[in-house]
């Protein structure tokens, strides 16, 4: 009976890695993260960048402490200023458009790049 249980539970985290990593492939190397681990992310490690893709006014009307604004009409030109090797965590104001940046980043090599799913609407909410 213990060994079904064993059995079991191994073949659920199997089955969960499959899954983690079938959603890195479906949203085409970049993951979509919950404002509860962008938040994790921010406080408690060293290589996180936030960068925002809102238009200028929309990022002066508030924006996440320390995020870099580099509206999504000009990240082609200016992704280069990124660091590649730190996370990035990609946010606007519903998750749209960050999803379209961290596209383009991941089409130029970047590997950890992270949607903020559902913007700034789901992070003033918190």
């Amino acid at each position: 009976m213990q060994n079904k249980f064993i059995i079991i539970l191994l073949i659920a985290l199997v089955v969960f890695v499959i899954f983690k990593s079938f959603s890195m492939t479906r949203n085409k190397g970049y993951e979509s993260i919950s404002v509860t681990e962008a938040k994790e992310m921010i406080t408690k490690e060293k290589d996180v960048v936030v960068v925002d893709v809102r238009k200028p006014h929309e990022f002066n009307d508030g924006h996440i402490s320390g995020a870099k604004s580099i509206p999504l009409s000009q990240l082609k030109d200016k992704y280069k200023s990124l660091d590649s090797n730190k996370k990035i965590i990609m946010v606007c104001t519903a998750g749209v458009r960050s999803a379209r940046g961290s596209k383009l980043l991941v089409q130029q090599g970047f590997d950890k790049v992270y949607n903020l799913s559902g913007g700034m609407l789901a992070w003033n909410k918190l």
